[in-house]
């Protein structure tokens, strides 16, 4: 989920604003530095993110893929706005080189049969040279009730990857600040 903590950005349609207007609405999230620590023989990677941002204190959850942080940032558009495009732009980076790889994600276990989580590193991710997550964000596109105006509105939850991992070069991309975009137009009503 998007977390109810997420910033909301609201963009209401006004009358100076023609249907089909092609519109941006921008924000900046301040993400700062990532505590990165050696624990069992792996590398945790976690983000002391501000208690107001989305997704603070989760990660991404691929079983055997890198447990890496993720927060998020939730735009609120007029039910009538068509997304076109989210861009995320990365303001200041910093690259950390680790000693031990990043812990995979832990398969779930069953703990009704005494099974416990599973440690296992998905190879075709953790022998590549290649950025892990290859994208800063991800994007959803959802509809909901603005209870406080009573009105149905659109959602643009955009999850953001802050910490990228390159488990060949055992080199982490920490992207300090990003620039979150997403462009629209709003449509009348039909």
């Amino acid at each position: 989920g998007s977390g109810t903590g997420a910033h909301i950005l609201r963009e209401r349609p006004t009358t100076s604003v023609e249907p089909g207007d092609l519109r941006t609405v921008t924000k900046h999230v301040a993400v700062g530095q990532p505590h990165i620590q050696i624990q069992g023989g792996y590398t945790h990677v976690s983000l002391s993110a501000p208690a107001h941002m989305a997704y603070s204190g989760t990660y991404i959850g691929i079983p055997g893929y890198p447990l890496l942080p993720k927060t998020g940032v939730r735009f609120e558009l007029s039910r009538w706005a068509e997304v076109k495009g989210v861009k995320v732009v990365s303001g200041s980076t910093e690259v950390r080189h680790v000693s031990c790889m990043v812990m995979p994600c832990p398969r779930p276990g069953i703990p009704s049969a005494g099974l416990p989580p599973v440690l296992h590193a998905d190879m075709s991710i953790y022998g590549s040279d290649a950025w892990y997550p290859h994208k800063l964000y991800s994007y959803r596109v959802g509809v909901g009730l603005n209870v406080t105006l009573g009105e149905r509105v659109k959602y643009v939850d955009v999850e953001l990857y802050p910490v990228q991992y390159m488990p060949a070069g055992a080199t982490l991309l920490c992207h300090r600040d990003l620039t979150v975009s997403v462009e629209y137009e709003v449509h009348s009503a039909k």
